[in-house]
């Protein structure tokens, strides 16, 4: 077992840096990465803006680590998490590296600048293990329009970069070896703006999408509901096991 922490924090100047490190789980969200993200992200201490990443190049985040149950302890704190990232003084940017699924999506969701490498993809293909993105989907639907989130979380498809663009999750995208780059200029330019200003414009910008600008808590309870059900419990045995779930057409 690794003794490195599954989130590097890192900071350089006005610029909070949280890296999910787990690379080897294609950094999945277990209990104590959520945990950490949190803590992270409700004390961000007098940075200007946080950039969230994953480290490596072959994801961003995958979502929930569904390498065995779906812990009630992970759930409710991704809840606390997508809360935190809202009520966070400054503003976020996603450097998406790779590939984001599931719970990774809602993170670059919940950001307000989701610079992406050409290479990352996006995807909700919970509905393969008989779950459903409830938590994140008022995020989905603040960035991207009602046909693509239809399309991916009853059809799971997964966007491409350019795709991805262009139904909104990201700003924009870049070459892989750039996308530090104009990670660095943009949160450079987001810190040189009035600090004051950027923590009363984002907490109004953020009323402005939703209602109370928390998650939906009636989400958070139909995912609790189904993730213990019996298909959900059938759909993860099956992924574990490496075949198809009992309700497969093939």
């Amino acid at each position: 077992m690794s003794d490195q922490p599954s989130v590097i924090r890192r900071r350089e100047g006005a610029v909070l840096t949280l890296t999910i490190n787990r690379p080897e789980r294609a950094n999945a969200l277990d209990s104590a990465t959520v945990d950490a993200l949190f803590d992270a992200f409700a004390d961000p201490g007098d940075a200007r803006v946080v950039v969230l990443t994953g480290a490596g190049e072959r994801a961003f985040c995958s979502g929930a680590d569904l390498s065995g149950t779906l812990p009630e302890k992970t759930a409710a704190g991704f809840t606390h998490l997508l809360a935190a990232m809202g009520d966070c003084p400054a503003p976020i940017i996603a450097r998406v590296n790779g590939a984001a699924a599931g719970g990774g999506v809602g993170l670059l969701c919940a950001a307000d600048i989701a610079i992406a490498s050409e290479t990352a993809t996006v995807a909700t293909p919970e509905g393969r293990v008989g779950l459903f993105p409830f938590m994140i989907l008022p995020y989905l639907l603040r960035v991207a329009s009602t046909r693509h989130v239809a399309e991916m979380a009853y059809a799971g498809r997964r966007l491409s970069a350019s795709e991805a663009v262009e139904a909104g999750f990201f700003t924009r995208m870049t070459a892989p070896d750039a996308l530090d780059g104009q990670i660095d200029e943009t949160a450079r330019a987001v810190a040189a703006m009035g600090p004051q200003a950027m923590k009363a414009g984002r907490k109004a910008f953020l009323h402005r999408l939703s209602a109370d600008g928390d998650p939906d808590e009636a989400m958070a309870e139909a995912f609790r509901a189904l993730s213990s059900g019996p298909e959900a419990i059938e759909g993860l045995a099956a992924r574990r096991e490496r075949r198809a779930p009992s309700w497969s057409l093939t």
